[in-house]
Parts: structure tokens; sequence; C-alpha cells
């Protein structure tokens, strides 16, 4: 079988992102539902977009929280980082195929995700 192309996720594919949005997802909850939730609990609606987690931990003011919530993101300590031998894998189907990386992220959180990144 050949293919044509490859569409790659930017968040859990190319780049791990995990840990820098549950963290602050765990303190968001924490101030919000004033529950502490585990990060084994709150793992699961990582497949969700980051409203979609919000209305479903049952949190009002969803535009504002999610707005808190990317600023935690952006300040966590532990920034995004590309997957270990990602860039081997996009220069080895360089020739072979048409690649792209897609996200929901706009432009300004893809800038801070893939600051000093060089794929």
């Amino acid at each position: 079988m050949t293919y044509e192309a490859i569409i790659y996720d930017l968040d859990g594919t190319v780049i791990n992102t995990f840990d820098m949005t549950i963290f602050p997802l765990i303190r968001i909850v924490k101030e919000e539902l004033g529950v502490e939730m585990t990060y084994d609990e709150l793992r699961h609606y990582m497949s969700f977009s980051g409203l979609e987690i919000l209305k479903r931990l049952g949190i009002k003011d969803i535009p504002i929280v999610y707005e808190r919530w990317v600023k935690y993101v952006n300040a966590y300590e532990a920034k995004a980082r590309i997957y270990y031998n990602f860039d081997d894998i996009i220069h080895n189907f360089n020739d072979k195929v048409v690649q792209a990386v897609v996200s929901s992220k706009n432009r300004e959180q893809y800038a801070i995700d893939m600051a000093d990144k060089n794929i």
C-alpha cells in the first residue's frame, strides 16, 4: 500500500503538551469546583477540546475560565516538546509524500508551543 500524504495532529502526535495542559486543569478544577481531581481522573478528558472539557466538568463562565486556563498553560514551567525522533520521521518521508501538520490552535498558541523548535 502506498500513501500520497500524511497528516499529523500537532498535539499528542508532534508535540507533547499533555502535562502543561493537565496540571493547569487540575488547578482550574480546584479553583472553580472546589474539588481536588487527580491526573488520572482528568486524563480521559484530554481527547476533547478545551472548551468541551470545561463543559463536561460542569464549569460555569466557560469563556472566562478558559482564558485563565490558557494563561496557566502558557506559564507552566515544562513547555511543549517535540516527541523523541519526530523530526527524523518528518525528514524520512520528506521526499516520499506530502506532509502537513494540523491543529485547532490559533496562531498565537501555535507560536508559543513551537518556539525554538526546529522541525
